[in-house]
């Protein structure tokens, strides 16, 4: 009795494993029959040549939509089919004169196909408005990159596209500072702050400024994965070069003393500057030079100098004491010339206003003299009188002394600039110009270069 129903487990088992074997089969694999009018022609299935020729029975087919071409010399044919499992298809196709078409395929199947900007359907595909000519032909899919295509269709027949959708990761690239240049395997793809959708797996990113250092890193890019590179660039020293200017000359960046001429290939920080210099016996700037100093670059500053000359001290000394021999480098004779001229001048204004003042009180002096009576009050009046106009004549004395000192100061100033100024009296111009070339290289500057100086 134990051994009878251990042989029903068994084959109970047995016979289970062999429907549910059966069923997966048929649930996977389809089988069709393919023949054709005429027979013998070659035998294509979704643009994959099957290397047999009708009659033929293919199997082993996944199920849904597929396209099935057949080719025999200058005939062919086709037929769009749906197959299920558990059924086994029959087709016969009739073979006419050849056409012009395009079959489209992807992988994966079901991309949105554009051609010539216009929407058509989904792959497989076959375009059967197609003639000879050139196609712009463009796949869309959820989830992998639009890829596009130009075919040119020379000859009738049915041509093949068949094009492998790539899945996207996400990159953000950013910057400080911004407005970097951003290369993805060596294209320029645009500026920093930026997002691009790039093929999953390794891909190079390169950064360029103008005053920064070029940074370059590989990124793995995964679908599903956003990858945000952020990337702080190094500032770059540029060379700066001032010709021009005599030896010894005072040179100034920014307002800080960047050294003394000459001022050759000295390092400087990349970026916006202002320039100024100091050289004795030759004119300053008016105002100071603005430069944009760039990253790995020389920046050639020429500075025509004009030396100074007595007729210009002259000048500045006639508008106002010590001007010219400030001018001229005679520090010591200018604070003094300038001391005199400020102490004169202010001592003239302050007596000014001391003689109107008492020539006010003269006037009203005068006007209680003359509008008096009594004998009495007539002498005390002219008393008054008398006395405001000597303390009014005390003052418009000082004052001459004050102008004419301050003449005499003004003059003396001149004459100071005239005989014993250290300028001479015509100054030339000095300038320096060099012409550059140089070559420049994907990574950098070539290493030599020719100048010319004059």
């Amino acid at each position: 009795m134990g051994f009878s129903s251990n042989r029903f487990v068994v084959a109970v088992i047995l016979i289970s494993l062999l429907m549910f074997g059966s069923s997966g089969v048929c649930q996977e694999t389809c089988s069709i029959y393919v023949d054709s009018e005429p027979s013998g022609a070659d035998v294509i299935l979704d643009s994959a040549a099957l290397g047999v020729q009708t009659p033929v029975r293919l199997d082993d087919l996944p199920e849904g939509y597929h396209i099935i071409r057949l080719r025999k010399g200058e005939l062919e044919g086709e037929k769009e089919i749906t197959l299920r499992s558990n059924v086994i298809s029959r087709v016969v196709i009739p073979l006419v004169a050849k056409q012009t078409v395009l079959v489209i395929t992807s992988e994966p199947a079901g991309a949105q196909v554009i051609i010539d900007g216009k929407p058509q359907g989904k792959t497989p595909f076959r375009f059967r408005e197609a003639g000879l000519g050139s196609y712009r032909v463009g796949l869309r899919s959820i989830g992998y990159l639009p890829e596009e295509r130009v075919v040119e269709l020379t000859e009738t027949g049915t041509t093949d596209l068949h094009v492998v959708l790539r899945r996207y990761g996400e990159l953000r690239v950013i910057s400080d500072p911004s407005e970097a240049e951003i290369y993805i395997d060596g294209e320029f793809q645009g500026r920093t702050p930026d997002d691009f959708r790039l093929a999953e797996g390794q891909h190079t990113v390169t950064l360029r400024r103008a005053g920064s250092r070029e940074y370059s890193e590989e990124v793995d890019i995964a679908v599903g994965e956003p990858f945000d590179l952020k990337v702080t660039l190094i500032p770059e020293n540029g060379e700066l070069t001032v010709l021009g200017l005599p030896d010894g000359s005072e040179v100034s960046l920014d307002g800080d003393l960047l050294g003394t001429a000459p001022i050759d290939r000295v390092l400087v920080p990349s970026g916006p500057h202002w320039l100024h210099y100091r050289s004795e016996g030759f004119e300053p700037l008016k105002e100071p030079l603005w430069l944009a100093i760039q990253g790995r670059q020389e920046t050639v500053v020429t500075i025509t100098v004009q030396e100074k000359t007595r007729w210009n001290a002259i000048w500045r000394s006639l508008v106002f004491p010590g001007i010219g021999q400030m001018y001229s480098e005679q520090s010591l004779k200018g604070v003094a010339f300038l001391g005199l001229g400020a102490l004169c001048v202010s001592g003239t204004v302050l007596f000014h206003y001391q003689v109107n003042d008492a020539k006010d009180n003269y006037e009203i002096a005068h006007d209680r003299y003359a509008k008096e009576i009594s004998p009495h009050a007539i002498a005390a009046a002219r008393e008054n009188m008398v006395s405001k106009h000597s303390l009014m004549r005390e003052k418009v004395d000082n004052r001459h002394v004050l102008i004419l000192s301050t003449v005499g100061i003004w003059a003396l100033n001149c004459i100071d600039q005239v005989l014993f100024s250290s300028t001479p009296w015509k100054g030339g111009v000095q300038a320096t110009t060099r012409l550059t070339f140089r070559g420049k290289m994907d990574q950098g500057y070539i290493g030599g270069q020719f100048a010319l100086e004059w």
